[in-house]
C-alpha cells in the first residue's frame, strides 16, 4: 500500500502511553483548549492540547455521548474485533494477526465506508502542523488494510473506565509509530458521566511543539463527525462485546499445602538430576516419573505452559489480562484450544495428583479450577475484586461446593480438575 511507503515518525511507547498519556486525558487543568462549549445537556465538548513529559505534545478531542452500553464495555478486546461474526455494514473491518497478550494484539484493519475516510482525513489535521497545502490526496486515499497494534485496559485509570492505544505499524522496523503516511496513532480513554452518559476522549501526536490555534474554525465539525463514527462503529461491535465474554478462560491452582506441584519427566538424565526427595514413580501410569521444579519455576503461568507443552497439549497461557497482572497462582488461556484438549488434560492431572500424593503422603492433591480472575493493576499496586466477566461453562470438570472458592459472575459455579 502507498501508506507503507510514506514517511513514518517516533515509535509509539505502550507502557507509556498508558502510564502517562491516559490518566492526563482524564484531568482538565493544564489543557489549552481552542475551543470549549457545552451540550443541550451542560456537559462540556473541547478540543485541547498539552505537553506531556517524555511523550511529546497531545491534542485531545473531549465529548460525551449517549450510550446503554457502560464505558467499560464500550469498545470489545481487539481479538473480538476480529473474530466475531461480520457486521452487515461495517465501519472497520479487522483480521487478527497475533494475540500479545489477552486485550493486546496485532490486527489487519480497513475502514470501508466513504464516510470513515473523510473524518479520518479531517481528524488528520490534528497531527500535522499547518502548512498551507495540506497532504496531497495520495497520501490520504490508501486506506486498504493496514497493521495495527491495540491495546485496551478496562477500569484504568479508575473504575468504570476504559482505555484503549492504537498505533500502525511501521512496516520497515516492524514497529508502532505515531503515525504512517496519512495513518495516526490515537489514545481513547471512556468514562462514564451519569446512567447513558460517557465522556469520550480521543487523542493523538501533533508534530512539533506549537499548539495549532488556526484549527479552531474545523473544531465543531471535527468533534461532530467523530461523534458519527464512534457511535456507527460502537454498534457494529455488539456480536464482539457478547464474544468478549467466552474468549478466554481462567485457571487458578490450589490445594499445593504439601509443596508445589510436580512435572512428567522429559530424559533419564532430568530424572537423575532431581533431588531424591522430588522424584517419584508411577509405575502402572503412562506417565510413569515426575519431578518437582525449582521453586522459582512455579508461578503458575509459567509452570501451566511447562506442565502443556511437555504433555504435548499445545494451549498459549498468559498471565495478565487487559494490561493487568494475575495474582502468581492464576493464568489465562484461550478458551477454544483449551476445550480441546480437555479430555486429555483431565486424564493426565489425575496422574499427577495420584504422583503427587505417593510423594508426600496423605489425601491431598493440588487442584486447577476454571474460576474469577483476581487482577493486580499495575500502576495503582492493589489487587481488584472486580474480575472480568467471563461465563463459566459446564464442560467436563466436576462442580466444586467449597465456600471459599471464587465464584463465575455468569454461573455461580466454579469448577475444579481432580480425580
Amino acid at each position: 500500500a502507498a501508506a507503507d511507503d510514506a514517511m513514518t515518525t517516533a515509535t509509539v511507547d505502550f507502557a507509556a502511553s498508558f502510564t502517562k498519556v491516559v490518566p492526563a486525558l482524564a484531568e482538565d487543568n493544564g489543557w489549552e483548549n481552542v475551543i470549549e462549549q457545552l451540550d443541550e445537556l451542560g456537559d462540556p465538548c473541547t478540543i485541547g492540547f498539552l505537553h506531556v513529559p517524555g511523550v511529546g505534545l497531545i491534542g485531545r478531542m473531549s465529548y460525551p455521548i449517549n450510550s446503554q452500553v457502560p464505558a467499560s464495555k464500550l469498545f470489545p478486546r481487539p481479538e473480538s474485533m476480529a473474530a466475531a461474526p461480520a457486521a452487515e455494514d461495517p465501519e472497520v473491518e479487522a483480521e487478527l494477526i497475533e494475540v500479545l497478550s489477552p486485550g493486546d494484539a496485532l490486527l489487519r484493519m480497513a475502514f470501508r465506508r466513504p464516510e470513515s475516510m473523510l473524518a479520518y482525513r479531517l481528524l488528520d489535521v490534528l497531527t500535522s502542523q499547518h502548512s498551507g497545502g495540506g497532504r496531497s490526496e495520495s497520501d490520504v486515499v490508501p486506506w486498504a488494510f493496514h497493521t495495527y497494534r491495540l491495546a485496551l485496559r478496562r477500569e484504568y485509570p479508575t473504575m468504570g473506565d476504559m482505555s484503549f492505544v492504537c498505533a500502525p505499524l511501521d512496516p520497515s522496523i516492524g514497529r508502532p509509530v505515531q503515525q504512517v503516511g496519512a495513518i495516526g496513532a490515537w489514545i481513547g480513554l471512556y468514562k462514564p458521566l451519569s446512567e447513558g452518559r460517557v465522556r469520550v476522549c480521543h487523542a493523538g501526536w501533533i508534530g512539533g511543539s506549537v499548539v495549532p490555534h488556526w484549527i479552531a474554525p474545523h473544531c465543531r465539525q471535527l468533534i461532530e463527525m467523530d461523534r458519527q463514527l464512534l457511535l456507527s462503529t460502537t454498534r457494529q461491535w455488539d456480536l464482539a462485546r457478547d464474544h468478549d465474554l467466552t474468549v478466554y478462560t481462567v485457571l487458578s491452582l490450589r490445594g499445593c499445602s504439601r509443596g508445589s506441584p510436580l512435572l512428567p519427566v522429559l530424559s533419564d538424565e532430568e530424572y537423575q538430576n532431581a533431588e531424591d526427595t522430588g522424584r517419584v514413580e508411577m509405575p502402572d501410569s503412562e506417565l510413569f516419573r515426575w519431578f518437582r521444579p525449582f521453586r522459582d519455576e512455579c508461578q503458575f503461568p509459567m509452570y501451566l505452559c511447562s506442565f502443556l507443552a511437555r504433555c504435548g497439549m499445545p494451549v498459549p497461557v498468559f498471565d495478565s489480562f487487559e494490561g493487568r497482572n494475575l495474582v502468581p497462582y492464576q493464568a489465562v488461556v484461550p478458551t477454544k484450544p483449551w476445550q480441546a484438549c480437555s479430555q486429555r488434560f483431565a486424564a493426565t492431572w489425575s496422574a499427577h495428583r495420584a504422583a503427587y500424593r505417593r510423594m508426600n503422603g496423605g489425601k491431598t492433591a493440588p487442584q486447577v479450577i476454571e474460576t474469577c480472575a483476581r487482577l493486580t493493576d499495575n500502576c495503582r499496586d492493589d489487587v481488584s475484586e472486580e474480575a472480568p466477566v467471563f461465563v463459566v461453562r459446564n464442560t467436563f470438570l466436576e462442580l466444586d461446593t467449597d465456600s471459599c472458592m471464587a465464584t463465575s459472575v455468569a454461573t455461580g459455579r466454579s469448577r475444579l480438575y481432580s480425580e
